[in-house]
Parts: C-alpha cells; sequence; structure tokens
C-alpha cells in the first residue's frame, strides 16, 4: 500500500490540531485539514479512484460525535467535488481499544479482523482517508479487508503521520 501524508505528527501545532480535532469536538477544523490534504491528490489520476473514509464503530461515533475521517472526506469533497467518495461498503465490525492508548504490538493485533465490506461492488482502486497514522495497522486492517472483498489497489492520504510507539 502507497502511503501519503502531508505533514508530521511529531510537530507542536500539528499535534494540537490533530488533538483538537479528534477528542475536543474540533469538527470545524476539518476544513482547514482538507485544504493541506488536497494538494496530495494529483487531479488528473482521480478519475478512475473511490475515496473511502476509515470507519468507526458506531459505540465510538456516538461517543465521539462524529467520524473525524469521514468529516476530512466531506471536507475534500467540498474542495473538489469531482472526486468520487463511499463512505457506507467498509464497515468497522468490532468494537476496539483507541489506538492512540496502545503500544505498537498492541495496536497491530487491535485491529486484526476489525474490517469487512460490506458495500455492494468494490471499486477496484480505493484511497482510504484517515486524519493520522502511527503505525499504520488501521490503514492496514481496513485494506486487508477490502484486498479480500476484491479491490485492486489501495492507497492510503492522511493529514499527518508519526512514529507508532
Amino acid at each position: 500500500m502507497e502511503l501519503f501524508s502531508v505533514h508530521e505528527y511529531r510537530e507542536p501545532l500539528i499535534e494540537k490540531i490533530i488533538e483538537q480535532f479528534k477528542f475536543r469536538g474540533g469538527k470545524p477544523l476539518a476544513r482547514l485539514m482538507a485544504k493541506e490534504m488536497i494538494r496530495m491528490i494529483d487531479k488528473e489520476e482521480i478519475s478512475d479512484v473511490v475515496f473511502i473514509p476509515i470507519p468507526l464503530h458506531w459505540t465510538r461515533k456516538i461517543w465521539r460525535g462524529y467520524n473525524q475521517s469521514e468529516a476530512l472526506l466531506m471536507a475534500i469533497k467540498k474542495e473538489n467535488p469531482r472526486i468520487k467518495i463511499q463512505t457506507r461498503g467498509l464497515k468497522r465490525i468490532r468494537k476496539t481499544a483507541q489506538q492512540s492508548k496502545l503500544n505498537r504490538e498492541e495496536r497491530l493485533k487491535n485491529l486484526q479482523n476489525a474490517f469487512e465490506w460490506q458495500g455492494e461492488e468494490i471499486p477496484q482502486k480505493i484511497v482510504l482517508l484517515d486524519d493520522v497514522i502511527a503505525t499504520g495497522s488501521t490503514l492496514l486492517g481496513a485494506a486487508e479487508a477490502l484486498k479480500k472483498a476484491g479491490c485492486q489497489k489501495v492507497y492510503g492520504l492522511t493529514f499527518a503521520y508519526g512514529s507508532g510507539r
């Protein structure tokens, strides 16, 4: 899986933006973040790609009030209406522990078999969208489910990357 990220998580401002966006009701930050992420999208090669946000388990979505990856995707779609999106096919089928509280080994185990494609026809090229990547376990777990369902190529796009403890 090819991965594209805009910023390094260790930058103090980026860390603050992610924390506010994810844990402190900072949904309005999605537009600012989307403007940065849209630079990573090659305008010529988006016609046959479908963008999919990393899904939250329904209980986490209720607790947080929104899916931060979906909020980012909707803001990106506003910036570039030509992109194709799919928000319902990929599901998180089991509740998992919060990744930010786990070490690398625990994160990898936590996301095993956590995702499943429940949509109709699987797109052949998908960009998985998330706010931040640490170990890659979330994106890899989702990509595995998509490939199992028949997707040919999966890319990852995140606002920030960091080292996964």
